[in-house]
């Protein structure tokens, strides 16, 4: 559960930064395990990307791998090679994601700042901060939260 929520909210982060810093459109590509048209969470995720390349004018992409494990790896780096932006969608990513060789071997390589769009000392700050501080253990590189009062939009 705690692995979904990650995702989750890296996922939030991801598209909360993009609309907030974007001079110009990133591309972004979301991976997932399953395949779309079933209404599910990846239905959701395409929906998101899809608003992005509306909004921001982004070239977005989603790949599917029909739950074909045998899919997974290439996915992503094939993601990671065309894209600005991955986003990995379904847990089932775990494994190639956590590998010490894996296609998150030499990410990040500096600092990451996390775009608050909301005032500081809220339950969003306290949230994301929590969160980031958590990710900072694990990615070993440094956080900084920057609350953007009116970054939303």
């Amino acid at each position: 559960m705690k692995r979904i929520l990650s995702i989750v909210f890296a996922l939030a982060l991801l598209l909360g930064t993009v609309s907030a810093l974007a001079d110009e459109a990133p591309s972004i590509c979301i991976v997932v395990a399953g395949s779309l048209g079933d209404r599910s969470f990846y239905d959701s995720a395409n929906e998101g990307i899809q608003k992005l390349a509306a909004d921001l004018g982004s070239a977005v992409n989603c790949i599917e791998c029909y739950e074909d494990s045998s899919l997974y790896e290439q996915a992503l780096y094939d993601a990671a090679d065309a894209y600005d932006y991955v986003a990995a969608v379904g847990w089932q990513f775990w494994d190639f994601l956590d590998k010490p060789d894996g296609v998150l071997a030499d990410y990040p390589d500096k600092g990451i700042t996390a775009i608050n769009p909301w005032g500081a000392g809220g339950g969003t700050d306290n949230c994301l901060r929590a969160f980031c501080s958590a990710l900072e253990k694990q990615l070993g590189v440094t956080i900084t939260v920057d609350n953007r009062t009116g970054a939303s939009g």
